[in-house]
């Protein structure tokens, strides 16, 4: 039965290890995991060695460290309270004064020391630490109704009870072979029900790796919110969008429930869009509210590439979306969540992409729709795109910034909900980008991405290190974020070495999508280069204007200016060296250049009068001489 309880333990410590892991707040248990093992490993020596051999005097002393380790775990890092510590040393002192009283009083040394090193602190672990991980458990199954979580607390409670129930049949007059009996046949039971938590029924008939840390067969996923800044890790509430403790954005994190293989999503109907993605998606939703957003094409630049001196150029053009541009990503999974808390309207400020989809995506959920606009400085076309779904828009006589503020006052009221990116849910379906580039051509040394407001870097980014991180992937992208010149508070503070933007009221480029002066998600998108070994950079409005006529009339894609951007960034990196030409490079082209038609003026264009066919026949013929002539 020696054997069963190191088994035991061995599981009981692997589920410590496994929660300490899912949860920074319960790293304690870490240190649990270990005690236990220690104590795992004692009980394997002590079967192995006979007692009065030297090596037998291990068995003692890993049991001693296992305590130690237990007790570290219990009273480091657990967050509980000084009053409760207190309570906890105060009894545990007066227990532990009691025994030895009696033992000293009762019993002869020799057994007195076996006692210290054997008994006590066998009895302390397999009560203590099962009932201290079975609670843990059983706030796991409250809070995500994972039965196999409260199938595996019962194993540990009923392991507990076998050491329990033993001592109080020996208080009270039954035999040592009786206690033994008692105290096996529960252990025999706990074990049967921690294996059955493992691989049977509550594990979904799954077979797991258990060294690798697999506590159940459906793992219990807990959805946390984190700030990006402190680090600080709260519970997942409909209007909880910035730390209560430092006032920065927060970020969501989760563990897939499963993991299929990554060609499993290529298969699936290209309809589903983002949401073919949804193991890898912290939304849990039947009906989410969907155009087929995302699938968009990954376009080879083989005449560009040529160019800039890089190996392979790609181009992600986002204008392919629904509403024209990479917003709708985010905001079918925004405006999903926003279904989810029972929200009867959503608001959004924006220099117009995002008001464009917000339009689209909560008429399509049947929501209320507000917009506030900095008047004058939105793009024609996108303003008609909001106007055409039906949105109510608000044009406020101040900049972006301004109507952001107004977005944070008006989500503190129940009936509305905020689409801007400091929702940290709707970053959750942009970073579905890195998913699909991944897909066709593996992970690329760099991405290049327009900033304004700085989400969708800090987006991709995330969504690359989940794939490593959930093991599809086993290297990272060099991220570079690229902002107009006269709205670049992030990349002109990085240049200068300065470790925060230098935020402007006045922001002013041609690329309207990225005019925005005071980015909410600066950090995350700072947090993004840096870990990432990338670069900011900052370009003119004039080598923007360049880069959209290169993309239009070299390649064929049509980008708004600001998507245009990332192609300009690139090319003035390339010119300082920043590439070593054997690198493949994706740029991110945020929106379709029918998103802003007034920057068609800025290009030069051949319009020719005809006032007949035979004169625009002649005139083409002429056109098309004149122009094989400036060859």
């Amino acid at each position: 039965m020696r054997t069963v309880a190191a088994a035991v333990d061995v599981l009981l410590a692997l589920t410590a290890l496994r929660l300490g892991k899912r949860d920074p707040a319960l790293a304690w248990l870490r240190i649990l995991a270990l005690g236990v093992a220690l104590h795992g490993a004692s009980m394997v020596l002590e079967e192995a060695l006979v007692y009065g051999n030297l090596l037998g005097l291990l068995t003692p002393s890993v049991r001693a460290l296992s305590m130690l380790a237990i007790f570290y775990s219990l009273f480091e890092g657990t967050g509980i309270t000084n009053r409760t510590i207190l309570y906890f040393i105060v009894g545990a002192s007066l227990y532990f004064a009691v025994t030895v009283t009696y033992a000293l009083t009762f019993e002869p040394p020799s057994d007195f020391i076996h006692f210290l090193t054997f008994d006590l602190p066998h009895v302390l672990l397999v009560i203590i630490a099962p009932l201290t991980v079975s609670a843990v458990l059983s706030k796991v199954y409250l809070d995500s109704k994972d039965y196999s979580a409260l199938v595996f607390a019962s194993g540990m409670v009923i392991y507990a009870l076998g050491m329990t129930a033993a001592l109080i049949a020996l208080h009270f007059g039954a035999t040592m072979l009786q206690s033994l009996i008692i105290k096996n046949v529960l252990w025999t039971l706990a074990f049967i029900t921690i294996l059955y938590a493992f691989f049977g029924w509550a594990g979904r008939g799954r077979v797991f790796n258990i060294a690798a840390g697999a506590v159940s067969g459906k793992l219990p996923v807990r959805v946390r919110l984190r700030c990006v800044a402190c680090g600080a890790e709260y519970d997942v509430k409909p209007k909880l969008f910035t730390c209560p403790r430092c006032g920065q954005v927060l970020e969501v994190v989760f563990e897939p429930e499963e993991l299929p293989p990554f060609s499993e999503y290529r298969r699936r109907t290209r309809m589903e869009g983002i949401w073919r993605f949804r193991e890898l998606l912290p939304l849990k939703t039947d009906k989410p509210v969907t155009m087929g957003e995302g699938n968009t094409p990954l376009i080879r630049l083989e005449k560009l590439e040529k160019r800039v001196g890089v190996r392979r150029l790609y181009a992600k053009f986002e204008g392919a979306n629904p509403t024209g541009s990479f917003k709708d990503r985010g905001m079918s999974l925004a405006v999903s969540k926003a279904l989810k808390v029972g929200a009867k309207a959503v608001v959004a400020a924006s220099t117009g992409n995002t008001a464009a989809s917000a339009a689209a995506y909560s008429a399509r959920a049947g929501l209320k729709t507000f917009l506030i606009l900095p008047k004058g400085k939105v793009a024609l076309g996108k303003l008609a795109q909001s106007l055409l779904h039906g949105a109510s828009v608000v044009e406020l006589e101040d900049n972006f910034d301004a109507a952001l503020e107004a977005v944070r006052r008006l989500s503190k009221y129940d009936e509305f909900y905020p689409l801007n990116s400091f929702n940290p849910w709707r970053l959750e379906g942009q970073k579905t980008l890195a998913f699909e580039v991944f897909e066709e051509i593996g992970v690329p040394d760099h991405v290049i991405v327009p900033v304004g407001n700085a989400g969708n870097i800090s987006a991709i980014w995330k969504g690359f290190k989940e794939l490593k991180d959930f093991g599809y992937s086993s290297s990272l992208p060099r991220m570079s974020g690229i902002q107009a010149e006269g709205a670049s508070p992030i990349a002109s503070a990085f240049k200068a070495g300065i470790d925060a933007p230098l935020f402007t009221d006045s922001p002013e480029t041609v690329a309207t999508a990225i005019r925005i002066g005071k980015p909410v998600n600066w950090l995350k998108a700072w947090k993004a280069v840096r870990e990432s070994g990338g670069t900011f950079e900052t370009v003119s409005d004039t080598e923007i204007i360049k880069a959209q006529r290169m993309l239009a009339r070299e390649e064929g894609v049509a980008a708004e200016p600001a998507g245009a951007a990332s192609l300009a960034g690139l090319i003035k990196l390339a010119s300082q060296g920043f590439f070593n030409g054997d690198e493949e490079v994706v740029i991110v082209i945020t929106g379709h250049g029918l998103k802003d038609p007034d920057s068609v003026r800025f290009h030069p264009t051949t319009r020719i009068k005809a006032l007949s066919v035979d004169d625009a026949v002649e005139k083409v013929k002429v056109s098309i001489s004149e122009a094989a002539v400036a060859l």
